[in-house]
């Protein structure tokens, strides 16, 4: 099994870590119960840096997950920063409370995990909604293409009206949002494209037919469209 390359931020992180216990020493030579404590947080502050900005780049490249990225690096940064902060004014021996720096970066900590839970959640909510609303604009789309290419074929002249009809009421929907008519209008759709094709039929009123489904079905569709949206106010 091959070992994976040390990435660019984990020989930093390494460097600054090594440089931060390295000045520890030094300028503590005989480091109380507190500077301990204190330096252990430290570490900790910027292991968690590191490690969350090297996870935070494996997604650098999926579009979706930007928000989050972006969201939960800054709360990384502020975390580091305050926690670090923290320690350095205990290590310089400012308080000398085992129970005080112990309580604060806890605290800090668990504020730090709470909040990026909560955006972690936020944003996946929207990222849900957001794939719903282009997954109905696309369905839509096609829809709408495929009644075009029906309403510009020269064999479908006589039937042109009522396709234009179709075609007008999908072109201006509300295409931003699911409603369960689209498969169905989908469907019809295919059927009809079937049903012109079949040129060796003579049997007019199915394509009569399904026309008036289709059309019966967008208006349905408004209806179902207005009723999501009263609802979700």
């Amino acid at each position: 099994m091959k070992n994976k390359p040390i990435t660019p931020i984990a020989i930093i992180g390494s460097i600054i870590m090594v440089v931060t216990a390295v000045l520890f020493f030094t300028l503590t030579r005989r480091p109380t119960d507190v500077q301990w404590i204190s330096f252990i947080f430290l570490l900790l502050a910027e292991g968690i840096a590191i490690g969350g900005s090297i996870a935070l780049s494996k997604y650098a490249g999926h579009t979706e997950k930007t928000m989050i990225i972006a969201g939960v690096s800054a709360l990384i940064w502020i975390y580091t920063g305050i926690s670090m902060l923290i320690s350095l004014i205990f290590i310089t021996g400012a308080f000398r409370s085992v129970k005080a720096i112990v309580n604060f970066q806890l605290i800090i900590l668990a504020i730090a995990a709470i909040i990026a839970l909560l955006l972690i959640t936020a944003t996946k909510s929207v990222s849900e909604k957001n794939k719903a609303t282009l997954q109905a604009v696309a369905q839509i789309k096609q829809i709408q293409d495929d009644v075009f290419m029906l309403m510009s074929d020269e064999r479908n002249k006589a039937h042109k009206g009522k396709l234009e009809k179709i075609y007008e009421a999908i072109r201006y929907c509300d295409n931003a949002t699911y409603a369960p008519a689209d498969d169905k209008i989908a469907l019809k759709v295919m059927e009809l494209e079937t049903a012109l094709q079949e040129v060796d039929s003579n049997d007019e009123s199915k394509v009569e037919g399904l026309l008036n489904e289709i059309l019966l079905l967008t208006k349905k569709r408004t209806l179902e469209v207005q009723n999501m949206k009263a609802g979700g106010i």
